[in-house]
């Protein structure tokens, strides 16, 4: 089921940007969330032929937190995501422009959506006017230890350009939505269920929800007053608010 012609399912997960990954984890660890083991490391010179990356040097890395997913649904998955830039000037420049929009500060970057079809997406992405950078596929992985299996995660992401967009989304295919929600992994000791909403800060909260809604989930906001607007595609609600409601 999707909302939106540009075929986005739900929102999928948040990406965060965090300068070391041990760190992040320990963090979360501390909140009572299990956080993934390391993946397998991609090789990301790989990415600069658009191709699948190997073993070798990874010079962006990420941990995931996975959830459940929510609540009657078998189509999205449900998981925050840590990004870590580790070596800027060993990584392909192609990379670099893709992921340009992590910029120097920690804390939530893009909001990202599951899509069933990612080159019909782009191209609806296209018709709209915005730009649409090729996408970069890749394959890597955890290692569960405990049961001596490999867990298996494959994705294409879309990134757009920053600035086409008030707030910053992306969008992505993947053919091992299972693996995203790995079972045994889904269970935290806070008891934490699901990613039920994502908050973002407008200082034009008419002009940028408007724009977020219309032009990307073709659908309109509800608005809650002059402080706070919502964003709903299917289940996972965006709430828009102003610094004043944000405080």
């Amino acid at each position: 089921m999707t909302s939106s012609t540009l075929g986005i399912v739900d929102i999928d997960h948040l990406m965060i940007r965090a300068r070391s990954l041990e760190h992040a984890a320990a963090a979360y660890e501390k909140f009572g969330f299990f956080v993934c083991p390391p993946r397998r490391k991609i090789d990301m010179s790989a990415f600069a032929e658009g191709k699948p990356g190997g073993g070798g040097k990874a010079t962006l890395n990420n941990r995931h937190i996975i959830f459940k997913p929510y609540p009657g649904r078998t189509d999205v998955a449900n998981f925050l995501e840590f990004m870590c830039i580790e070596d800027p000037l060993a990584t392909p420049p192609k990379v670099m422009q893709l992921m340009s929009f992590l910029g120097d500060s920690e804390g939530p970057k893009t909001v990202v959506c599951l899509v069933n079809d990612l080159d019909r997406s782009l191209a609806e992405f296209t018709r709209r006017g915005f730009e649409a950078p090729p996408t970069i596929p890749f394959e890597t992985g955890w290692d569960d230890v405990e049961r001596g299996s490999f867990v298996r995660i494959q994705a294409r992401p879309f990134v757009p350009p920053p600035g086409q967009m008030p707030l910053q989304m992306n969008c992505y295919e993947t053919s091992t939505l299972d693996t995203y929600q790995y079972t045994p992994w889904t269970v935290h000791p806070n008891t934490a269920r699901c990613l039920a909403g994502i908050t973002s800060v407008s200082e034009n909260l008419v002009r940028d929800a408007e724009f977020m809604a219309t032009r990307i989930f073709d659908t309109e906001p509800v608005f809650r007053g002059s402080d706070e607007a919502t964003i709903k595609v299917r289940d996972i609600e965006w709430r828009i608010v102003t610094p004043r409601r944000f405080k």
